[in-house]
């Protein structure tokens, strides 16, 4: 695949906005609309031998609703994965805890 880790994967705010939008109108009430991460773990993750970027799969956590799960990717493509290698999940869910209302969440 030969990736770099210099591809460019920007949108405005704007575009952003419009995306979650239509997320947030085809679920629930209580569904969740977004999580947060700590650099610490996303630069664990980003900083480990051969690492180029990472990808996310979709998950579903004992509650049933979508959380994304984050490992590395190395420059052919594939998904670093070994016993020392890491794995990013347990975000910090929103609802509850979410930002002030903004372009991305309201």
């Amino acid at each position: 695949m030969n990736l770099k880790g210099q591809e460019n994967h920007f949108i405005t705010f704007e575009k952003g906005g419009e995306m979650t939008k239509r997320y947030r109108n085809q679920i629930t009430p209580e569904g969740i609309i977004g999580g947060y991460i700590s650099s610490d773990a996303m630069l664990a993750l980003l900083n480990q031998e051969g690492c180029v970027g990472f990808r996310y799969f979709y998950g579903l956590n004992d509650n049933n609703n979508m959380e994304l799960i984050f490992v590395g990717v190395d420059s052919d493509g594939n998904d670093i994965i070994d016993s020392d290698k890491l794995c990013i999940d347990n975000a910090a869910v929103c609802p509850p805890r979410c930002s002030n209302n903004n372009i991305l969440n309201s």
